[in-house]
């Protein structure tokens, strides 16, 4: 229907095209009839000029021959007047170069003059510099013998340090070995009697560090103990030696502080303070014995009847109330005394120092004599090259004084010939000048019968029978323009009406064609009518069909993000659970080491391992004893020292934490083991897709390469077939007539040929909407191209390529060009051609 209305559109339109055509054409003839009449009156305009000009034609041309002859003399005469001024400029060219070679002249002899004058001054400073340098060359020479005599004393010097250090280095060693033999003793004897005696050492170095050492010192420091009894005494006392002293509890439990800071161990302290206000009841008995068989300074009196309180001497025996203490040590593990080998230790440790500061000294000596020895090498090296350059120089200077005395033989020589050549110029230059005088007056007689001539064609040329021919010419020439141009309209009008009434003709065909298609139109509504219900019946169920795939897609992408979002959480789970299971070994670890520190203090504290403790506490029967075995007890719990009555909780709580923590650890090892199931799921899937993929583009490199090589075989293998995730892909290719080689040993158009095969195996299996190529071609060949090119255009069907290029080859295969030009400075104009419309228009 909208056809129809169209077409009647149309037609009303060609209708008023017809009318506006005919309306033109009778504007036309009018204008056409206008021009036929202005043709005649024009027509007999011009045959009158043409009779005038016909009668002045005559007379004309006589005046003109007339005017001709007098132009060929005039022409003869300026032939003449040319050939002088030619010979003239020949002449001031000849004299002008004779002139620059007169100045030259000039200038070259008082250059002469001023080289020769150079060269005697240079004579007479070369034999000055000559003199100079053989005086400083004498100068150096006698200071090189006298540096070389110092070295050989600082060489002896050298030599009898290095004997001295030798001799002291050995002693040092063995001194080093006494040293590291004492130390070892004594570390022996401290971690014989005190699990925390190991420490100490550690401890007192540290104290010394923080500047404590002064006010809190180790028992052993304080007493020495006789050589006869050391081993009963030593033994008795046990890790009592290795208790501190402190003067107040500030002062213990600062120290504590830092020990626990710095991981430092475990320390038991004594407070002066406290013991110096017990009277001794309250200390109780010491005997006297046991005392003198200790030395120790006397403000430390009451800690040391303190430590050895309740307790007798007899013969080979230390007794309390309680405890008797004796026996005899194995002399394979002798005890040493700890102040002898700590005075040994120190009295080497003072040796050592003393070497060490005499083998500084010495290495300091010699390195002192070995700087000097090298700055005394450096500088007699110094000396040797100056005086091998000064040697050099004078050897120059020399052969320069010679090459002067020469030059002035030959400059001398020049300047003479310089002097002859200037007569020689002067005398041409004077010559030429002579001939030039001549040429001007020969010139001002030509030019004046130049000038009579052309005065008479001018008085020819201004008579009137010539103005009034040229008039008629003019006039008849420009009628005859006017004529022509209105033959040319007259033509275009004719041409005009001949073209609108082909014009009309064509419109009323289109009208009737335009009527037949409108009944053609009509029977095709009638038909169409009846197809449109059933088109419009499927085009509802299509619709149905695309949104129900359209929905399906849209869920398949959710279903796809949700995944990888999980794999991405569970990576992150994955790591957090890894780093609670670290913790989890951590404390785990911590608490195995407090058990164990806490079964060392049982045993040392009771004598007791954690099974007799457990066996002790096991039975909650309680056994009936006398008040006098109570009271025994009592004593000897005090005599034991203070109990931590809150260590079985402590150890009933850490043993509940150890017990959460090793559940935590084996639910965590438990999400550890999911999450490496799905991620071999994961990988497992992977490698199925990649090997899948690998695989076709294998193929379709294979089938690419023999395309573009015009033959041979190609590959790509897998460097570890059993672990393709992680493993390398090597390719091989075997182009005609050469053997399977790697990628690596081909050409650069080769190698080429296989990146552009490898990309469109790709594109195979999974093409791209767009493809930058930059310069894929350069090192392609032309018949390589061609072909590169026609793979090209075949890929192009699903790709848009853009290609960079400047090969010309490449660019006659493509459908458009762009190029990028600058016409103006800092502005860059694109330029687009399509090819197929060039093609058109070529």
């Amino acid at each position: 229907k909208n056809d129809l209305v169209k077409s009647d559109q149309d037609i009303n339109k060609i209708y008023e095209e017809i009318e506006t055509l005919k309306t033109k054409n009778l504007t036309y003839i009018s204008q056409l009839e206008e021009l036929k009449n202005k043709k005649e009156s024009f027509k007999e305009n011009i045959n009158s000029l043409y009779n005038k000009k016909q009668i002045n034609q005559q007379e004309y041309d006589k005046y003109k021959s007339e005017i001709c002859e007098k132009q060929e003399i005039v022409k003869q005469k300026n032939k003449l007047l040319t050939e002088i001024l030619y010979k003239r400029a020949k002449i001031r060219n000849n004299l002008s170069t004779l002139t620059r070679e007169l100045q030259q002249l000039h200038l070259e002899e008082n250059s002469s003059k001023k080289d020769i004058e150079a060269n005697k001054k240079d004579l007479t400073t070369t034999r000055q510099e000559l003199e100079q340098i053989s005086s400083y060359l004498s100068e150096l020479e006698t200071k090189s013998s006298h540096i070389k005599d110092m070295i050989s004393i600082l060489t002896k010097e050298i030599s009898d340090v290095e004997k001295q250090l030798s001799e002291k280095r050995n002693i040092l060693e063995e001194k080093n070995k006494e040293f590291y033999v004492l130390t070892s003793k004594l570390e022996n004897a401290n971690s014989n009697f005190s699990l925390f005696g190991t420490n100490v050492n550690n401890i007192v170095k540290f104290l010394d560090e923080e500047k404590l050492s002064i006010s809190c010192l180790p028992i052993k420091m304080i007493l020495k103990i006789s050589s006869e009894q050391y081993p009963l005494l030593f033994s008795y006392l046990g890790n009592k030696l290795f208790w501190f002293v402190v003067e107040k509890e500030e002062d213990a439990k600062k120290v504590i502080d830092l020990l626990r800071e710095n991981s430092l161990g475990f320390a038991t302290f004594i407070i002066k303070e406290k013991i110096d206000k017990m009277s001794d009841a309250e200390i109780g008995y010491v005997d006297e014995k046991i005392l003198s068989m200790i030395d120790y300074d006397k403000k430390f009196s009451k800690i040391i009847r303190f430590l050895l309180a309740k307790t007798t001497f007899d013969e080979d025996k230390i007794k309390t109330d309680f405890i008797i203490h004796g026996g005899k040590e194995n002399p394979a593990e002798k005890i040493e005394d700890f102040y002898t080998l700590e005075t040994n230790l120190n009295s080497v440790s003072q040796e050592i120092i003393k070497l060490e500061n005499e083998i500084q000294s010495l290495s300091k000596k010699y390195q002192e004599n070995l700087e000097q020895k090298n700055l005394k090498e450096k500088e007699l090296f110094s000396i040797e090259a100056q005086i091998k350059q000064l040697r050099q120089q004078k050897l120059q200077k020399e052969e320069y004084l010679t090459s002067l005395l020469e030059l002035d033989k030959i400059l001398n020589t020049n300047f003479e010939k310089l002097q002859q050549q200037l007569i020689e110029v002067e005398r041409q230059i004077e010559t030429l000048n002579s001939e030039i005088k001549n040429l001007d007056e020969e010139e001002k007689t030509i030019r004046k019968e130049i000038d009579d001539v052309i005065a008479l064609i001018s008085k020819l040329q201004s008579d009137k029978v010539v103005d009034e021919y040229l008039k008629i010419s003019s006039d008849y020439a420009r009628v005859e323009e006017q004529y022509n141009n209105l033959l040319s309209e007259i033509e275009t009008k004719e041409s005009l009406i001949k073209t609108n009434l082909e014009k009309i003709s064509l419109l009323e065909k289109e009208v009737e064609d335009i009527a037949k298609y409108k009944e053609e139109v009509k029977q095709k509504i009638g038909e169409e009518e009846n197809s449109l219900d059933s088109s419009l019946k499927k085009r509802e169920i299509l619709t149905k069909e695309i949104n129900l795939v359209v929905s399906e897609l849209e869920q398949k992408k959710v279903e796809i993000e949700q995944i990888e979002e999980n794999i991405k959480n569970l990576s992150l789970r994955k790591e957090q659970l890894q780093q609670q299971i670290n913790n989890i070994e951590i404390q785990k670890n911590t608490l195995l080491n407090s058990k164990f520190n806490y079964i060392n203090w049982l045993q040392e504290k009771y004598s007791l391992s954690l099974e007799e403790a457990k066996e002790m506490y096991a039975d909650s029967s309680i056994k009936e004893v006398d008040l006098q075995q109570i009271e025994k007890l009592k004593k000897r719990i005090d005599s034991m020292g203070s109990i931590n009555l809150a260590a079985p909780e402590e150890y009933a709580q850490l043993e509940e934490k150890y017990n959460l923590l090793v559940t935590q650890q084996q639910d965590l090892i438990k999400a550890q083991q999911d999450l490496k199931d799905t991620i071999a799921k994961i990988n497992q899937q992977i490698s199925e897709n990649f090997r899948e993929t690998f695989s076709k583009v294998k193929e379709n490199f294979k089938s690419l390469c023999k395309i573009l090589f015009e033959g041979g075989n190609a590959d790509l293998i897998l460097t570890d077939e059993d672990n393709i995730l992680e493993a390398g892909i090597e390719i091989m290719v075997q182009p005609p007539g050469k053997k399977h080689q790697n990628i690596n040993l081909l050409s650069g158009g080769e190698k080429s040929l296989v990146a552009i095969a490898l990309l469109f195996s790709f594109f195979m299996v999974k093409p791209s909407p767009v493809c930058i190529l930059d310069e894929a071609d350069a090192q392609l060949d032309e018949a390589n191209v061609v072909r590169f090119m026609k793979l090209l255009r075949e890929f192009s069907k699903d790709t848009k390529f853009i290609v960079i290029t400047h090969n010309t080859r490449t660019m006659e295969f493509l459908d458009t060009l762009y190029g990028i030009t600058m016409e103006e400075l800092g502005v860059s104009k694109v330029i687009a051609i399509k090819l197929q419309h060039a093609e058109v228009a070529v």
